[in-house]
């Protein structure tokens, strides 16, 4: 398992975990989500952020692609969490201007988890990342 925390601009942190067969966004070992999320990332951070879920992604899944959803199984938008048997969800709430804004809803009962990305989600979510 690999793990690496982006800080927002308000020193808020989220940490990406990387192991065998996902991605996940999880609050730091110290915090519990509330029931939506915001980090509010500079451009130089989300970047960082970028870069650091393109390389895990293809460590994690060959033939990776970025592509646009086109179906409701590929849209990060929203996605069933099996453990917490609920719904989480990912949000962009601002690309424009100087800092990017990403909204996360955790699934109801999660403990810090709060999304968990399959190969087909990561590839719209890299897809958007980048256009």
């Amino acid at each position: 398992m690999r793990a690496e925390i982006f800080e927002d601009v308000n020193e808020k942190s989220l940490k990406v975990v990387a192991n065998r067969s996902n991605l996940r966004f999880v609050m730091p070992d110290d915090e519990v989500p509330s029931r939506s999320e915001t980090f509010e990332f500079s451009r130089k951070e989300f970047n960082r952020f970028k870069e650091y879920l393109e390389t895990e992604a293809n460590r994690i899944w060959k033939n990776l692609n970025p592509r646009v959803a086109d179906s409701f199984e590929s849209d990060y938008d929203e996605y069933y969490d099996r453990e917490y048997d609920n719904e989480g969800s990912l949000k962009f709430l601002d690309r424009e201007g100087p800092t990017i804004q990403l909204s996360l809803w955790p699934p109801y009962g999660s403990t810090n988890r709060l999304y968990q990305f399959n190969k087909r989600r990561m590839e719209s979510f890299l897809f958007d990342l980048n256009y």
